[in-house]
């Protein structure tokens, strides 16, 4: 290391600094050439090293010592090896290259790998080694004049990779847009852009074909220019988006020259288009074909609803005209029909038929189709049958002996069958539609309805099901009826029967009652016939006489209610009043060894009961019970609160 006695801040007083540690020595030892060459750097701005001598001990000036940082100001007066280790490898060639052949090394934007700020870095420089010879003419040393590029370098390399990045990012833009372009033309909605004159500036080739113009015939023109039908409506929304509105969703129906068949439905963004500054220049349009997605909605909200319907609808023709006019309305057909098959009471199978969008006299003069190659797999359940043009089809007018639809049959072109199969494979029937024009019917169709004939297949099952139980209940309550109506009439003779034996037991009873009262009213006649009968006496026979008449009249009532059938007649009885008379006629009436007893309530026993049949229950109660004492006993009536 040299140490300076001086001023260490600068190396133009080079002379000062102690140099005994250098391999060089002193100053006053060097060769004159030597001197006068530091002299020569020393002085000069340019950044300069002097690489001296065979060991290329460095001596530099002040311009070059920040190009090697924190190796200043050791490396100043020692070999270029101990300090430049990290790059000797490709400094040492250099150097000797130079020392040996005598010609200079120039070089621009060099690198070097080198560690001055304690890390290694790559550091560029102009450069020009240049031989330096001694007082002898030998070559003493090698003067390398530099000049730092780094920060150049660098920045034309991170130019050269932000114009490789620009150059790959046009490209891909380039690309993407290419791409955008194409997805552009072949996107599946319409797209265009307008300018404020509402005149296409570009379009794509789907809402060019909806408009049924080439996508080179809209460029320029007007909107109204190419769809003429817009009303004041449309051009009011226009109006709109070009003051700022942005419009989403809008739904719009109609023809369109692209599809003058039918209406279509559209679902429509309407958005302004801005420039930089924001500055409405223009409209950009969306539209998408919604009109299938429509369908299928209403479709699907349709079947629900039939499907609903057939739920609770158990009658079977109307069932089969619903789901014949829903195929027609789901299928989008010209007129349809359901053919079913039918089992009669006498066993025998039938097809019938219903129909939609024409009357039924449209098929009243033509036999039931026959089991055809175009019908077979629909009556046999292998599957449904769909055809652009039947009478195209290879299948159609095969079987002879027609060759084809009947003269005078409805107009079949788009042709769809349908077989109503229940689970277990037991074909019920087939759904059929057709239409004049070709093509009409797609898969979705036939999907919608293969979904229509499986609820046809229920509901007819459980219509077919209904019947069977309803006939099989009228039949069950018919003989129901018939056998009540038996069992009744048995009842009734059996009731007749029984009071007849009842009126049988009581006869010889109720004849010496009569006996008894005849003798009671016969006395009491004669004694009123006696002139010299008080008043007193006469009074007590017509009492007596009264009573008499009663006690006849209440087992006459007896023989009656036990004689003829009546309409019951309720009325609120006292059943302590009512025991306690029938008590004393079955006293006399019922048998000598029988001993009747009466137990009242203690409390008012009031009942709602027909009189004359409370009697006879009791009645016979009590000749049951005679019948079961042969040998006489006790019969007690008791009346009991419960």
């Amino acid at each position: 290391m040299i140490s300076a006695n001086a001023d260490e801040s600068s190396l133009a007083n080079w002379e000062g600094l102690d140099w005994h540690s250098s391999p060089l020595g002193p100053p006053s030892e060097w060769t004159s050439r030597l001197r006068s060459t530091m002299d020569l750097l020393t002085a000069s701005e340019a950044q300069i090293v002097l690489f001296w001598g065979t060991q290329f001990v460095a001596l530099y000036n002040d311009a070059y010592a920040p190009t090697i940082g924190s190796k200043h100001p050791s490396a100043l007066g020692r070999p270029a090896q101990e300090y430049w280790s990290e790059l000797w490898s490709d400094l040492e060639p250099l150097l000797r290259g130079v020392r040996e052949s005598g010609r200079t090394f120039s070089a621009r934007s060099r690198p070097f790998y080198i560690e001055r700020h304690g890390f290694g870095e790559t550091a560029y420089f102009d450069i020009s080694y240049s031989p330096v010879r001694d007082d002898d003419g030998s070559i003493g040393g090698v003067l390398c004049i530099i000049s730092e590029t780094s920060e150049q370098v660098l920045a034309e390399q991170r130019l050269r990779e932000e114009e490789a990045e620009l150059t790959v990012s046009e490209a891909l833009a380039r690309r993407q847009a290419d791409e955008l372009a194409s997805v552009y033309m072949a996107a599946p909605v319409g797209l265009a852009v307008l300018d404020r004159a509402l005149r296409f500036v570009r379009v794509n080739e789907r809402l060019a074909e909806w408009n049924g113009r080439s996508v080179d015939d809209h460029i320029g023109k007007t909107i109204g220019e190419i769809v003429p039908e817009l009303d004041e409506q449309a051009l009011s929304i226009f109006e709109r988006v070009l003051a700022g509105d942005a419009l989403w969703g809008l739904e719009v129906a109609g023809k369109i020259p692209g599809r003058p068949d039918g209406t279509s439905i559209w679902r429509e963004n309407w958005v302004p288009l801005r420039d930089r500054e924001g500055s409405i220049v223009g409209i950009t349009v969306s539209a998408e074909d919604v009109t299938e997605e429509r369908k299928a909605r209403r479709s699907l909200e349709l079947l629900n609803r039939v499907g609903s319907a057939l739920a609770g609808e158990h009658d079977l023709e109307r069932l089969v005209q619903m789901v014949t006019d829903a195929g027609v309305e789901l299928s989008e057909a010209a007129f349809g029909a359901f053919f079913y098959n039918v089992v009669g009471a006498d066993g025998e199978s039938y097809t019938l038929y219903s129909l939609s969008g024409a009357p039924l006299e449209a098929f009243a003069n033509f036999p039931m189709p026959r089991n055809t190659e175009v019908f077979a797999p629909t009556f046999a359940g292998t599957g449904n049958v769909r055809s652009d043009d039947i009478m195209a089809d290879p299948r159609y007018g095969q079987n002879a002996p027609r060759s084809g639809m009947p003269e005078g049959h409805l107009p079949v072109r788009s042709y769809l069958a349908v077989p109503v199969s229940t689970n277990d494979g037991k074909v019920l029937g087939g759904l059929f539609f057709g239409h004049p024009e070709t093509g009409r019917f797609t898969g979705l169709h036939e999907e919608i309805v293969t979904s229509l004939a499986s609820q046809a297949a229920v509901a007819i099952e459980n219509a077919q099901l209904i019947r069977q139980v309803r006939e099989a209940n009228e039949t069950l309550e018919r003989r129901v009826a018939e056998r009540t109506e038996e069992l009744t009439k048995l009842h009734e003779t059996l009731r007749q029967s029984q009071k007849m034996e009842a009126i049988g037991q009581l006869t010889g009873g109720v004849a010496h009652d009569f006996n008894n009262l005849l003798t009671v009213i016969s006395g009491a006649t004669e004694m009123l016939r006696k002139p010299d009968l008080s008043e007193e006496k006469r009074a007590k026979y017509l009492d007596g006489l009264t009573d008499t008449v009663k006690r006849a009249a209440t087992l006459t009532g007896h023989l009656l209610a036990f004689s003829r059938r009546r309409v019951l007649q309720p009325e609120v009885l006292d059943l302590n009043i009512q025991l306690d008379a029938l008590g004393e006629v079955l006293s006399r009436s019922i048998s000598s060894n029988v001993e009747i007893v009466v137990e009242p309530s203690g409390l008012n026993a009031r009942v709602e009961v027909d009189p004359t049949e409370l009697e006879t229950a009791i009645l016979n109660a009590a000749v049951n019970a005679r019948d079961a004492m042969p040998d006489g006993g006790t019969l007690t009536f008791s009346i009991r609160d419960y």
